[in-house]
């Protein structure tokens, strides 16, 4: 069996995540100690990637990159996770970090609760849903700069710009993702969605 490749650009490296381990590029330990809610879950979000990747052999995925004081997904490292996969435990990780309701999320990933719960822990999640995975991570973190700690109730509100869905529902699509994001931006920045 061939080891997976790094990705281009970037340097192989042993490292492993661990518990307490910041998985997002350019953390330090000196930001830390001022992270904002947004930042901790970005590194919080990174590590459950880490530690669910399927291909173990593969560098260290940092999915965040740090961008002045927000957290931005990379989108070259996000390509590479979706087509190499997450185990099935990465979405209990994922609950647990982003302290949603499992309800609204699954829905969100188009996944049936009693489909997750025939798999095995250490199962591969479908690239869709991996895929989605990784999109509702980018948006909760953007979620959280925006709100704080109410992140995840904007989330999982119903939006009459959604058509009264959620955000998460809305984003299990990239169409919708982008309506998501579009709203985020305009609540940040003000201007018209």
């Amino acid at each position: 069996m061939a080891s997976t490749p790094t990705l281009p650009g970037r340097k192989a490296s042993n490292v492993t995540a661990r518990p307490g381990m910041g998985a997002v590029a350019g953390a330090t330990k000196k930001s830390r100690s001022q992270d904002t809610f947004a930042q901790t879950l970005a590194r919080g979000i990174a590590e459950v990637v880490q530690t669910n990747m399927v291909d173990t052999t593969c560098a260290t995925v940092h999915i965040f990159r740090m961008v002045g004081s927000s957290s931005r997904l990379d989108t070259q490292a996000a390509a590479f996770v979706a087509h190499h996969g997450l185990k099935v435990q990465a979405v209990e990780d994922w609950l647990q970090v982003a302290n949603l309701p499992k309800q609204g999320f699954y829905g969100g990933l188009r996944l049936a609760p009693s489909t997750l719960s025939r798999k095995n822990k250490d199962d591969t999640l479908d690239a869709a849903v991996t895929e989605r995975l990784v999109r509702q991570s980018e948006l909760m973190v953007k979620a959280a700069e925006v709100f704080g700690d109410g992140a995840g109730t904007w989330m999982t509100k119903a939006h009459p710009l959604l058509e009264g869905r959620t955000p998460l529902d809305a984003a299990s699509n990239e169409y919708g993702g982008v309506k998501v994001r579009q709203i985020l931006n305009a609540i940040e920045h003000g201007g018209v969605v």
